[in-house]
């Protein structure tokens, strides 16, 4: 197991490396607070967990790579916000400095969100390439599934639903599980032949949702 682990770990420091921009790209100083943060000792428990899983099920650590370096994305941004002065404000990370004690309040926001954009493009790398994910606004997300029948298109709900169910993410020191969420689809063109058309059909799927949760 410790074997297992130190490889998956080196394989997933290796794919941030070549994945992220270095430091010397601008904006420098948002980059060098990414990397900063990024690279800042952590275990890399859960992109050894996605690519474990990957692998338990046929597939390729390559494969699930882009994902991996999602999750650790996601994770990583979700500690610079979390020790702003206005949440944990919390001055020492993994024995080191927090992200906005070594580069300041706004420049430690900019790096969390630009990590977080980061992990849309990895999402991007792992999606079919006709495939769209894309935020929505706000906590809304929507994904296209071109050539994509409505039974085949409810199952990847389904698994997008049961997959939220068991995720657990840190906020602060607390570990969390979300609450629960909602969601709603939609098929061209029997639900709609515009964008507008389609919106408005999931969006109506996903209150009728809400409305059966509560």
């Amino acid at each position: 197991m410790k074997e297992y682990l130190a490889s998956r770990q080196q394989m997933v420091d290796a794919a941030l490396e070549a994945y992220l921009p270095k430091s010397k790209v601008k904006p420098q100083t948002i980059h060098k607070a990414m990397r900063y943060s990024l690279f800042a000792g952590g275990k890399r428990l859960r992109p050894i967990l996605c690519i474990a899983a990957a692998e338990c099920c046929g597939g390729k650590a390559k494969d699930a790579m882009p994902l991996a370096c999602a999750v650790e994305c996601i994770h990583t941004y979700s500690l610079i916000h979390d020790d702003l002065p206005a949440l944990d404000n919390d001055d020492l990370r993994r024995g080191k400095p927090t992200c906005h004690k070594e580069f300041g309040e706004a420049t430690a926001i900019l790096a969390g969100d630009a990590l977080l954009r980061e992990v849309s493009n990895a999402l991007m790398d792992a999606v079919r390439g006709g495939d769209v994910v894309a935020r929505y606004g706000g906590d809304e997300f929507a994904v296209l599934l071109p050539a994509t029948p409505p039974t085949a298109a409810a199952s990847v709900a389904q698994r997008i639903s049961e997959g939220i169910g068991r995720h657990r993410f840190m906020a602060g020191r607390e570990l969390l599980q979300i609450p629960g969420v909602s969601l709603g689809v939609a098929s061209f063109p029997q639900d709609g032949r515009s964008a507008e058309e389609l919106l408005a059909s999931a969006d109506a799927t996903l209150y009728r949702q809400k409305r059966k949760a509560s």
